[in-house]
């Protein structure tokens, strides 16, 4: 769906357990990106995908971990604490 960025991660190989959660380049404050930071899963940017996808092997994430994440809304905030 969408962009088909899920469509090129499953023919690529995907593991069952989640390690990693793939953002584009706007950042969004999503309940997903939160329960990765949460769990300790790789946030990294999409990019990570398309070069790996290039190389045809997975490649370090470091040069690709997202460091930075906006404000937390008072939506998502509440919905964390329930």
């Amino acid at each position: 769906p969408g962009d088909g960025k899920s469509r090129i991660v499953d023919e690529f190989g995907a593991a069952a357990a989640v390690t990693h959660v793939v953002v584009s380049d706007k950042l969004k404050r999503t309940m997903k990106v939160l329960f990765g930071l949460a769990t300790g899963a790789y946030i990294v940017s999409d990019a990570w995908v398309f070069s790996s996808l290039e190389a045809k092997m997975w490649l370090d994430e470091s040069p690709f971990l997202v460091t930075e994440y906006p404000a937390v809304s008072k939506k998502v905030q509440y919905a964390v604490r329930l």
